[in-house]
C-alpha cells in the first residue's frame, strides 16, 4: 500500500511555526512505515500542476494531508484538499469546505452564532459601519492564521485606551492587510482544548485539557500567544502548562465542553480529527474561540497529548485517521476515490468496502480476480460494454448504467451510487452498483449485478453480491431491495436471488409493459 505525506512547502528561513510541519511529516511518515506502508513525502508548493503530476505518478492509496500554509499563509490552506478532491484521492482530515469555513475565523464565528453556539463578540472595524464598544478588553487577531501567529501581549488592549487600540490595529493591518484581522472580546478566564478523533463508533472526544497560566501575575494577559508556543525557554513557554487533571466539581463543566465540541464537529462537517478551543468566564460560561480542522500533530502539541492521555500511541492515531480517510467504518465518508483498504499490524477494522477493494478472488488454475470499489474514467466504456453484452438490457438501461458510473466518478459519495468492480489482468469482468434509499432508515437498493458472459457460471456474480452486502452492512444498512422482471429471460436472475436468501416482497403487475411485471425481492442483513 502506498501513501503520500503531503505537507506545506517550507523555505529554510521559515519561522518556527512553519518549520513545525516538517516535524509532523517525519512523525507521520515513520508511523506509516511501521504500519507497513510505502511512503513518500511531498511538499505542497504553489505549482499545483507539479504536485498533481507526482500524485498521479505515485498513485497513492491514501494521502496524509498535513498542509497548514500555502505560500506562507493560511489563507490558501483549502487548496490542498480541493486538489485532492479534484484528483479523486482518499485523504485524511477535513475536506475543502470545512477547512475553508473553520480557517476563516470570522466566518466560523458567524456559523456558530447562527446556530446558537456561544462565541465571544467580535467586530470588523475596517468594514462597513461596524464600530467598537467603549470599554472592556479586546484582542486583535488575524482572520486566517493559526499557531498564534500575530498574537502577543500587545495584541490585547483596553477599549478605554484608544491609542493602544489604534496601534494594535495598525500593526495587524501591516501584518495581515486591511481585511485580514478582526477584534474579539477577550474572555478573561480559564482556557480549555477539546480534541476529537474519528473512530469505528463515531467521533471520540479525547480527554479534555486545561491550559493553565502559572505565576502570570496581574500585568501579563493570560493568553496562549506566539511566545508560549514557539519561544523555547521563554517565560510564557515555561509557565503555560497543559493539564488533564480536574477536580470532581469540574465534571459538569467538562461534560458541557464535550457536548459543545461534538456540536461543532457536526455543524462544520468535520472529519478525521479536530481541536476546539474554549474560554470559560468567571461565571462558568463556556465560549468557543476557534475550530481547528486538521490540528497540529507534533508530539508535544495539544492533539497528540490528548491522544496519549487517552492511551493512543502515534500508530493508533495514524491508523484511525487512515481508516477514516478510506471509509473503513462508513463508505459515505469516502472521497471520490473510494477506499483501497488500510493495512498494518495495528489495523482497527478490516471488514469494509475499503478492505474489499484489495481482496482477491481465486478461481483456480492460477486465475485471480481483484476487487476494486472506485470508478475510473476508463470504466465508463467497460461498464457500457459489459451491460450490453449480457443481452439482458435495452439501450436505455445500458445508457443508465454508464450514467450512474459517471455520477459516481464525478460526485463521489454525494451521488448516492457506490460501485464494486472485479477485474482480471486490468479488465473489468463484472460489477455491482448499490446505494441508500433516500428517506428510509438503513434501507438500500441493489441496482445492478453485471458479469461478463465469458465469466458467468464461475461464482463471480455471487461474490459481487456478497461484497455489496458486506459494504452495505458496514455502512449501517439493514435491508436490501432488488428489482427484476417477470419475463422468462430473467428466470436465472430470479433463481440467483432466491438462492442468495432473498425473499419475494411483492409483484407490480404490468410495470414494465403488458405482461412484464416488476418483481421486488428483499433481504434482511441483520
Amino acid at each position: 500500500m502506498r501513501s503520500v505525506v503531503l505537507h506545506s512547502a517550507v523555505p529554510p528561513d521559515a519561522p518556527p511555526d512553519e518549520q513545525d510541519v516538517l516535524v509532523q511529516a517525519c512523525l507521520i511518515r515513520e508511523a506509516l512505515q511501521r504500519l507497513g506502508w510505502s511512503v513518500i513525502s511531498l511538499p505542497f508548493a504553489h505549482d499545483l500542476e507539479a504536485v498533481r503530476r507526482v500524485l498521479r505518478d505515485f498513485d497513492p492509496d491514501v494521502v496524509f494531508n498535513l498542509v497548514e500554509t500555502v505560500l506562507g499563509t493560511g489563507r490558501l490552506i483549502y487548496l490542498a484538499p480541493a486538489l485532492l478532491d479534484q484528483e479523486g484521492l482518499s485523504y485524511t482530515g477535513c475536506g475543502p469546505e470545512a477547512v475553508f469555513c473553520t480557517s476563516h475565523k470570522v466566518l466560523a464565528k458567524k456559523w456558530l452564532s447562527a446556530f446558537g453556539l456561544p462565541t465571544p463578540p467580535w467586530w470588523l472595524p475596517n468594514r462597513g459601519t461596524q464600530t467598537l464598544p467603549n470599554d472592556g478588553l479586546v484582542i486583535v487577531k488575524p482572520i486566517w492564521e493559526d499557531a498564534s501567529v500575530g498574537i502577543d501581549q500587545e495584541a490585547v488592549v483596553s477599549l478605554e485606551d484608544p491609542e493602544a487600540v489604534r496601534r494594535a490595529m495598525a500593526r495587524a493591518e501591516r501584518l495581515f492587510g486591511s481585511s485580514g484581522f478582526f477584534v474579539e472580546r477577550l474572555i478573561d478566564g480559564r482556557e480549555f482544548n477539546l480534541s476529537l478523533l474519528a473512530g469505528p463508533d463515531g467521533v471520540q472526544v479525547l480527554p479534555a485539557a486545561e491550559i493553565r497560566f502559572v505565576d502570570f501575575g496581574p500585568h501579563r494577559h493570560r493568553i496562549v500567544d506566539y511566545e508560549a508556543k514557539w519561544a523555547q525557554g521563554s517565560f510564557a513557554e515555561q509557565h503555560t502548562v497543559r493539564s488533564f487533571c480536574f477536580p470532581e466539581a469540574d465534571a459538569p463543566l467538562v461534560d458541557h465542553l464535550c457536548a459543545l465540541a461534538r456540536q461543532c464537529w457536526d455543524l462544520f462537517g468535520l472529519e478525521g480529527y479536530a481541536r476546539i478551543d474554549f474560554r470559560v468566564d468567571a461565571e462558568g460560561r463556556p465560549w468557543i474561540l476557534e475550530i481547528n480542522a486538521n490540528p497540529c500533530l507534533s508530539p508535544d502539541a495539544g492533539f497528540m497529548a490528548a491522544a496519549l492521555e487517552a492511551g493512543l500511541a502515534v500508530e493508533s492515531v495514524v491508523q484511525r485517521l487512515v481508516n477514516d480517510a478510506l471509509g473503513t467504518w462508513n463508505p459515505f465518508r469516502q472521497r471520490q476515490r473510494c477506499a483501497q483498504g488500510a493495512v498494518g499490524q495495528k489495523q482497527e477494522a478490516d471488514a469494509s468496502p475499503g478492505a474489499a477493494a484489495k481482496r482477491c478472488m481465486e478461481l483456480g488454475h492460477g486465475v485471480t480476480l481483484t476487487f476494486r470499489n472506485h470508478v475510473r474514467v476508463s470504466d465508463l466504456e467497460e461498464i457500457r460494454r459489459l451491460t450490453a453484452q449480457t443481452g439482458f438490457f435495452n439501450e436505455e438501461e445500458i445508457f443508465m448504467a454508464r450514467d450512474l458510473a459517471l455520477q459516481s466518478l464525478t460526485s463521489g459519495p454525494a451521488s448516492g451510487y457506490f460501485f464494486i468492480l472485479l477485474e482480471h489482468a486490468g479488465h473489468v469482468v463484472g460489477y455491482t452498483c448499490y446505494g441508500p434509499i433516500v428517506g428510509t432508515a438503513a434501507r438500500f437498493d441493489l441496482y445492478w449485478i453485471v458479469v461478463d458472459p465469458a465469466w458467468q457460471g464461475r461464482g463471480v456474480g455471487r461474490r459481487l453480491l456478497e461484497a455489496a452486502e458486506e459494504a452495505i452492512m458496514n455502512a449501517g444498512g439493514q435491508r436490501v431491495y432488488v428489482e427484476t422482471s417477470s419475463r422468462a429471460l430473467y428466470k436465472s436472475t430470479r433463481r440467483f436471488y432466491l438462492r442468495a436468501g432473498y425473499v419475494l416482497e411483492c409483484t407490480l403487475p404490468d410495470f414494465y409493459g403488458r405482461g412484464d411485471h416488476k418483481i421486488i425481492y428483499c433481504k434482511d442483513l441483520c
